[in-house]
């Protein structure tokens, strides 16, 4: 059985069958029954997205930003292999027959130059490459649940 943080997948299952927010230890906030998904900061948006993800048998990957400490100088950073990891979208969620690469936002944040770049690229390419957003929560749900 996977394991979230703080939480047996079966006991979220559970939660989330019989309507009841799932509180976990890492995080610090509720998963929410689907029907009441939403989420803020971008942070807690994006352990429901893929919570809700793992869920519906989705696999998710993501790259963590790291804290970098340059003497005096702090700020964070995603480690990437080469020039072109940034902008890259914050999941990619796989399942038999699809891929999704999802770029998560606030409601009101902004995609960085870099973002948009990679954005255009997937969708040329003919991948599904979408920005998702708390206010899209019934699109989130209805495109992880096939419904």
């Amino acid at each position: 059985m996977k394991n979230l943080p703080g939480r047996t997948l079966r006991q979220i299952e559970s939660a989330l069958a019989s309507g009841r927010a799932v509180q976990t230890r890492a995080a610090g906030f509720g998963i929410p029954n689907p029907a009441a998904f939403t989420a803020e900061p971008e942070s807690a948006f994006h352990s429901e997205v893929v919570a809700l993800a793992r869920l519906t048998g989705w696999r998710a990957g993501h790259f963590r930003k790291v804290l970098v400490k340059n003497g005096r100088r702090s700020y964070w950073a995603t480690p990437t292999d080469g020039p072109d990891g940034n902008g890259w979208p914050d999941v990619v969620l796989a399942r038999s027959g699809a891929v999704l690469f999802r770029e998560l936002k606030t409601d009101g944040g902004t995609l960085s130059p870099d973002q948009t770049e990679w954005g255009q690229l997937l969708l040329s390419a003919g991948l599904d490459w979408k920005v998702w957003r708390p206010g899209d929560r019934d699109l989130i749900v209805a495109e992880l649940t096939g419904g």
